[in-house]
């Protein structure tokens, strides 16, 4: 049987010791500060985006890798006899998942499989992450890829966001809503769905708006349900670690991670944010 590879791309905010531990290739993608472009992960770290985040007059700009950097990783895993798996941040908030079709397209000898993840953040890498370990267990391509199609369906992702700056910053909200939002303490809380980022309402207050979110889970998980999770925080791990608590206190968690929000998110909602990715273990 041919080994299989799996890849994703920085804006699954997957773990860099678990990427290493189980071999998943993360293709970064692109950040530009004014003048000054990065790479995601590679020569800007989680903490360092944040920081110039905060100190930035505009917000910067985030781009998909080109075509021509996942014709270099595939071509590379190609030659190491490897079948290939690609899973990539929603084709509704990026260019990234087109840019890997192009790549396989370039590359018709190879046996790659390129997926839309239909999600962002950690729900994205859950599923990379569950398909590398689908991987080490000896699993076949097939096997992999309809467990992924099935995840697609299955992930969960909501969240807090701690300020409004950022939604006003990128145009989203206007500046006097953002004023009133911060003098009030409101807090706005988001869920994806559909493949996009959606309004799930307000709370004054973070501890207000947990219970809300935290309600909107049991209305579909049941305590028996066991569940996987992963809490992502903008800069906010203490709060990261609550939020851990309260999942582990109000549900079934087989497992949680917790990880750092990257730019392609944070860029968009700041530092502050602290959202949940989580599935239902079938």
């Amino acid at each position: 049987m041919k080994q299989i590879a799996i890849v994703t791309d920085s804006a699954g905010d997957l773990p860099p010791d678990l990427a290493e531990e189980y071999q998943i290739k993360v293709v970064p993608l692109n950040i530009c500060f004014a003048e000054e472009t990065y790479q995601d992960g590679i020569n800007l770290s989680s903490k360092e985006f944040y920081h110039k985040l905060k100190n930035s007059a505009s917000l910067p700009k985030t781009s998909q890798p080109a075509p021509g950097e996942f014709v270099r990783v595939y071509q590379n895993l190609l030659a190491q006899n490897k079948q290939i798996i690609s899973i990539h941040l929603s084709s509704t908030l990026s260019g990234t998942y087109q840019s890997a079709r192009m790549a396989k397209e370039m590359l018709p000898e190879g046996d790659i499989e390129v997926i839309d993840s239909f999600s962002a953040s950690m729900g994205c890498g859950l599923m990379a992450l569950e398909a590398a370990q689908m991987v080490e267990a000896g699993r076949n391509k097939e096997e992999i890829i309809a467990r992924v199609e099935k995840l697609k369906n299955s992930m969960r992702l909501i969240g807090v966001i701690d300020t409004l700056e950022y939604l006003h910053k990128g145009g989203r909200i206007g500046k006097a809503q953002a004023l009133l939002g911060f003098l009030l303490n409101v807090k706005p809380l988001l869920i994806f769905r559909n493949g996009e980022l959606d309004s799930l309402g307000k709370a004054r207050g973070r501890g207000k708006a947990w219970q809300i979110l935290l309600e909107h889970m049991k209305e579909e998980i049941k305590p028996e349900d066991a569940i996987r999770a992963s809490v992502m925080h903008g800069q906010a791990l203490e709060e990261a670690k609550k939020v851990e608590g309260m999942l582990r206190d109000n549900f079934n968690c087989q497992e949680i991670i917790i990880t750092c929000m990257g730019s392609t998110i944070g860029t968009h909602l700041g530092p502050g944010i602290v959202a949940l990715a989580y599935y239902k273990i079938d």
